[in-house]
Order: structure tokens, then sequence, then C-alpha cells
């Protein structure tokens, strides 16, 4: 415009150019809006498979404090996302997106347990079954961090005498621990 004539219409070449511009950049806010619209739908496809990445995660982080066991227990991100990888090629196909994620959470749950397993010492094995079953536990809120605390420390009520012989005075002062909780 700014090296155009005074007579700005009688260029045709000017005008032509102008009318190319408007196409070009109405063709660009078109898909500007069919992008936002496809990452809206992107958004919403990404939420529903996120069950399976958090359950991925919470695999990951216990194998990541497994060498607080045993020092020797190493494993890698890298190692971890190829086990990640197979599970998701290996889980069945579903017929629609909620089933399709509790099969992937299924069998990446499945291949990290056996992927870890194969690496431990035996006497290592029931802890890490332990703390994966608590973890997945309470991810899914089937039990409380008290609950678990509960399982976990036997809290007992000191210095006292069982009214039973069957019962050792630990025992029963676990029973009386447990009877003032508001759950029994």
């Amino acid at each position: 415009l700014s090296s155009a004539d005074e007579n700005v219409l009688g260029d045709t070449a000017l005008v032509e150019n102008l009318e190319t511009t408007k196409r070009t950049a109405a063709e660009i806010e078109r898909k500007v809006i069919e992008a936002r619209g496809t990452s809206k739908e992107i958004d919403a496809a990404r939420e529903l498979y996120r069950p399976a990445a958090a359950r991925a995660s919470l695999l990951y982080f216990i194998l990541n404090e497994l060498n607080t066991i045993n020092p020797i227990y190493q494993f890698s991100l890298k190692a971890f996302s190829v086990v990640f990888q197979k599970a998701i090629l290996r889980a069945d196909p579903a017929p629609d997106v909620t089933s399709r994620v509790l099969n992937l959470i299924e069998c990446i749950t499945y291949s990290v347990f056996m992927y870890t397993t194969r690496g431990l010492f035996e006497c290592d094995k029931l802890i890490f079954t332990s703390q994966m079953t608590f973890q997945i536990l309470l991810a899914r809120r089937e039990i409380s961090p008290t609950e678990l605390d509960l399982l976990l420390r036997f809290p007992i009520v000191p210095h006292v005498t069982s009214p039973v012989d069957f019962l050792t005075n630990t025992s029963w002062g676990g029973i009386r621990s447990l009877s003032s909780r508001d759950e029994f």
C-alpha cells in the first residue's frame, strides 16, 4: 500500500493481492478455530488415559524406592519405559476407552510386577508385593493412611493383663487399642 499510486482502486495487481491476503487471513482464522477444537478433543482424550499414567507413575516411584531395602536394587527410568511400552502393546484392545484404560492398568501393573520380581531376592519379594499393594489401595482410596498405619504399626495398650488364657498380654493390649477406635 505504501508504494501504491494515488488511484489505489485502479491498481488491479494491488487489489488482487489484497483479496488474496484477505482469503489467506480468513483461512488462517478458520484453521486456528479448528486447531482449538482439536486441542480440546485431545485434552479430553488424554484425561481419559490419566488413570493408566497415574498407575505407571506410582509403580515407577515404588521401584525407585527399592534401593532403601537393598542398595543393589537400581531401576532406571529407561528400563521402566521399555517395560511400560511393551505393556501398552500387550494390553488387550477394548471396544471403549474405559475398558481399554482398565486393560492398560492391569497389563502395566502385571508387567512391572513380573519384571521387578525377577530381579529381587526371594526375601524381598513379599516386601515389594506388599508395598505395591498398599500403594495401589491408597491411590484408589480403598484404604486410608490411618488404616494402613494401624495395620503396619499394630498399636497396643501397654501394661494390661489378658483376662483369658489363649491371648497373650500383648495381644490383649492390641485388642484394647483396637476397641478404642471408632471403626471398632
